[in-house]
């Protein structure tokens, strides 16, 4: 009845809104990566040495969680 009404309504507007919040962020994320790309078109020698910077960040990161060791626990204890 009128619930079911109601209920299907609200959902129906819930997913219109959410589509177009969904379509504000692909909007906002393309503007950015236009933005980045023009940027890296002006000027490629810092464009290509932040990739480079961060991909070494990236690989200190990455090898510092993969050697780390969690601390030990004693079996009798419990948190």
């Amino acid at each position: 009845g009128r619930a079911g009404y109601d209920v299907r309504h609200r959902a129906s507007e819930a997913w219109h809104e959410a589509a177009r919040t969904a379509g504000t962020v692909a909007d906002y994320a393309r503007d950015g990566a236009d933005t980045v790309a023009g940027v890296a078109r002006r000027h490629p020698a810092a464009a290509s040495t932040a990739l480079i910077t961060l991909g070494i960040i990236g690989g200190v990161i990455g090898y510092l969680v993969a050697t780390s060791t969690p601390a030990k626990r004693d079996r009798w204890h419990w948190n």
